[in-house]
């Protein structure tokens, strides 16, 4: 059965939409496991339609991108079509960002714009396809849960807590993800501090699987994106005609390393991270070492942390999501960037 929204739909309309949509993770009751560890276990389970014991499905949604101070930077629609882990197609439309790519048995191609998807698209994208991906040290974290109001609701919170000791030693404590109580519905994510970063609205069932009727990113007042969903649906077939890349379609842009003393010199903007509040508290500073992906375009495209506080790591991200540098090429080719970045912090006098 498809699903067909264009706009946020209010939770007393739960019991007529479960009528005549897949049902909403507001009209379950169902039993939770006791075990927090088990729960975090479900939720990521629950809440990715990624996985093998997926059927063929078409997902769309559309968003919009705004600036820090909530007005629209950029908007478009996100469509893709599954049938297996080597065979899919995603279609992304925007004004300055337009591309098809083929994920076959012998790797991904593009059509149009050959870069990944930008920085903050790809995040609402994970909202929908793969909210909480459990890392390589969720085995031998701690799992902590508590009850929490978020926007006027009741939900149950969970995060893990796990002990780094490699190149230091610190604790970690990741982003609260929030639960609707009585499913495994996931309606919000929080930073560890307790800062709202998503909201996900009636959530709905595609093959046993949450997927949200839309989702929103907000710092303080201000939104930061919204995206809505206007498609959920299960493939009855699969047309491989679909799937097949056209000839002109390429792989991605080759990779090459440069120095940070190189890389920088390209820099057009370089915005300074918003200081944690909790870390001004404690008292923390210092530098966070990040390897970074630079897209063909100068837009960061990806992450690592490589050192600093713990603390002061997510602000160092969300930074340098937002610098840009010129367009790279070599040998006349555009090609993307590899290379490490240090985001200072300094307490205020």
């Amino acid at each position: 059965m498809a699903l067909k929204l264009r706009c946020f739909i209010p939770i007393f309309y739960c019991a007529f939409i479960a009528a005549i949509v897949t049902a909403s993770a507001y009209c379950q009751n169902t039993p939770l496991p006791s075990d927090p560890k088990d729960l975090m276990r479900l939720a990521a389970q629950s809440n990715s339609i990624g996985g093998a014991d997926m059927r063929p499905w078409h997902l769309k949604f559309h968003f919009q991108i705004n600036d820090e101070k909530g007005h629209s930077t950029d908007q478009g629609t996100f469509e893709e079509y599954w049938a297996s882990a080597h065979k899919s197609k995603i279609i992304y439309t925007c004004p300055e960002f337009t591309q098809t790519q083929y994920e076959t048995e012998s790797g991904i191609l593009f059509s149009g714009d050959r870069d990944p998807s930008l920085g903050i698209l790809g995040q609402i994208v994970k909202q929908f396809i793969n909210p909480m991906a459990l890392d390589e040290h969720f085995e031998q974290a701690t799992v902590m849960h508590e009850k929490r109001d978020v926007n006027k609701s009741k939900l149950l919170c969970i995060t893990q807590k796990t002990r780094i000791t490699q190149p230091m030693t610190y604790e970690y404590i990741g982003p609260w993800y929030c639960l609707d109580p009585g499913s495994a519905a996931l309606r919000a994510e929080l930073t560890n501090n307790g800062d709202l970063e998503f909201t996900r609205e009636n959530p709905v069932k595609l093959q046993e699987h949450f997927v949200p009727s839309a989702v929103s990113s907000v710092r303080g007042k201000t939104i930061l994106y919204t995206a809505t969903l206007d498609t959920a649906e299960t493939l009855s077939t699969v047309n491989e005609a679909d799937f097949a890349a056209p000839s002109t379609a390429l792989p991605p842009p080759r990779i090459v390393s440069l120095s940070p003393e190189v890389a920088l010199s390209f820099i057009l903007s370089q915005p300074k991270p918003v200081y944690p509040p909790i870390a001004v508290a404690a008292r923390v500073s210092g530098t966070v070492v990040l390897d970074i992906t630079i897209s063909t375009h100068g837009r960061v495209l990806g992450e690592h942390v490589i050192s600093g506080p713990a603390m002061l790591q997510q602000a160092a991200m969300e930074a340098v999501k937002n610098w840009t540098f010129k367009h790279f090429t070599d040998k006349g080719e555009p090609v993307q960037v590899e290379t490490q970045v240090a985001v200072p912090f300094r307490l205020p006098l």
